[in-house]
């Protein structure tokens, strides 16, 4: 199974929108493949499933688009609600006259115009966050998955299927290890963490303290190291790419990025049997610097090589960078990620680390990553 980045997020979280947007953007750019739970994902999904949604649904959110407009009164909302309801109903209608066809086919008329202007304004919504060009690399299909990004959601109603489904997918994220969860560096404020050249320094393994003792993890906010992280490499902030530009950035990373991530992986296999913690600490530093490292310049040459890349820092000299980081951590600790950017409760976190801990060691190591915007 080809390696893939993991983005997951829920509406109204600590996590705001645009560093969702970020996230996405980086993770296509460095990794052959992409899946994503997160709230500009779902702008996407409108753009490509709208035209399969029944009328009525589509309809629904045409006068929802409509409510948060502050120029359409209520008086309007209610007008367009009353004549839907009377195309429907003159739909069912049999013998109808001449006179009765033709305001049948006015209203045929004005509610498609509705639907395409609510498409239109989802379309113009992406471009005004900037995912627009993400549109055609993107699919909804779980089984075909024939493009770099796959968007999908859980059940909006708060239903035993939607609970099971959740806990099995984040157990399914964290434990599979051809996945990489990409998380904001907003986990660097509600963790503990260490670089790794401070980890290689005189004294470090005394200072370490393990996260989890007796499986009961400890207060966030003591001295225990949360996780351990290494910088990778960075790049303009691509937002400027187009979606043919996008492919081409994509193929020059295919020759490092794609190499180093199938090298991830395998080391992933091996950390699944080693604990997170300060015995083991050493033993994980040595293996991420030999297995890693070499990879470290391959990948800040393909940035500073790649053509639109350079194009954009010429454009913009002075526009954000985005910094990759690697970083090591335990099963149970990631779990807990999400829980403090608010992605999952409390409950969620007992039940999916039951599921977790059925076919492995949850207090082991793994690798992640996540992305710093300066």
């Amino acid at each position: 199974m080809e390696s893939s980045i993991t983005i997951i997020d829920k509406e109204k979280t600590k996590v705001s929108p645009e560093a969702n947007i970020r996230l996405l953007w980086a993770a296509l750019i460095m990794c052959e493949s992409v899946n994503s739970c997160c709230e500009p994902t779902q702008l996407l999904n409108l753009v490509l499933e709208f035209d399969t949604l029944p009328e009525k649904m589509k309809f629904s959110l045409y006068v929802l688009m409509n409510k948060k407009n502050p120029e359409v009164s209520d008086e309007n909302i209610k007008a367009m609600e009353t004549y839907y309801a009377q195309l429907a109903s003159s739909r069912k209608m049999k013998g109808k006259n001449q006179a009765f066809i033709v305001l049948q086919m006015q209203g045929e008329k004005w509610i498609k115009n509705c639907l395409h202007d609510y498409k239109s304004w989802v379309i113009d919504t992406c471009a005004f966050h900037k995912i627009d060009p993400l549109i055609p690399l993107t699919t909804t299909d779980m089984e075909k998955w024939d493009k770099p990004l796959l968007i999908f959601h859980f059940p909006h109603q708060d239903t035993e299927k939607r609970n099971r489904e959740r806990i099995v997918f984040f157990s399914g994220a964290v434990t599979d290890l051809c996945q990489f969860p990409l998380f904001d560096s907003m986990i660097c404020k509600l963790f503990n963490h260490d670089e790794f050249n401070v980890v290689k320094t005189e004294g470090y393994i005394n200072k370490f303290l393990q996260f989890f003792n007796g499986g009961e993890s400890k207060d966030i906010n003591n001295s225990s190291v949360h996780f351990i992280s290494d910088f990778l490499f960075e790049m303009p902030e691509p937002f400027g790419l187009t979606a043919s530009q996008i492919h081409l950035v994509r193929n020059d990373f295919s020759k490092t990025s794609w190499k180093l991530f199938e090298e991830m992986k395998k080391m992933n296999e091996e950390m699944k049997e080693i604990p997170f913690g300060q015995a083991s600490i050493e033993k994980l530093v040595t293996m991420y610097n030999s297995r890693v490292g070499p990879f470290k310049p391959l990948l800040q040459k393909t940035v500073d090589e790649n053509p639109c890349f350079a194009q954009l820092k010429n454009e913009n000299p002075k526009g954000k960078v985005y910094r990759i980081h690697a970083g090591i951590s335990s099963y149970a600790n990631i779990i807990d990620f999400y829980k403090e950017l608010d992605i999952i409760n409390t409950s969620e976190v007992m039940y999916i680390r039951e599921h977790m801990a059925e076919t492995m060691n949850i207090n082991n190591s793994r690798l992640f990553l996540f992305l710093e915007t300066v």
